[in-house]
């Protein structure tokens, strides 16, 4: 991906490479709610003759298609989204903490139903290709309802 404080460079927009996982494509439409781009790929089982596969429940940044920043899942299941929810992974030798930007889950996955909880929390729902409903928390979105008057003097 370009870095986009180069001048040299058209930035016309951004893609994402799906080279982690073999087979991976983004087969329904994305949502985009409060500047993040929320996206499933599916990763279909590598035998030809087997159904199902995997998909990744990927949410990313809809300016830059990098990492939001900011720790979005609650991984650990404890109904708290905070700290504890980073990932470690290595770059470059060192092992370091980062809110993850996806996760990795059994089946075909459909686009979410999101229900609000509180003010910090909300649930997606999704149905899977495997017969279960997938439930993640997450952060809050930023929403409500955008408007303007004109005021005539």
């Amino acid at each position: 991906m370009p870095d986009p404080t180069d001048d040299n460079v058209n930035n016309a927009g951004w893609y994402l490479d799906l080279n982690v996982y073999p087979g991976e494509r983004i087969i329904g439409d994305v949502i985009l709610r409060d500047g993040i781009l929320i996206a499933i790929g599916f990763i279909p089982a590598q035998s030809r003759c087997s159904s199902g596969g995997e998909s990744v429940f990927m949410e990313l940044n809809a300016f830059t298609g990098g990492s939001i920043g900011a720790i979005q899942f609650d991984i650990n299941d404890d109904g708290i989204v905070d700290e504890n929810d980073m990932v470690e992974v290595e770059i470059d030798g060192d092992t370091i903490k980062v809110p993850p930007s996806g996760l990795k889950l059994t089946g075909l996955i459909q686009p979410p139903a999101i229900i609000k909880l509180d003010e910090e929390r909300e649930k997606k729902y999704m149905s899977s290709s495997g017969g279960g409903i997938m439930a993640i928390t997450e952060k809050t979105a930023k929403t409500g309802i955008a408007y303007w008057m004109e005021l005539i003097e």
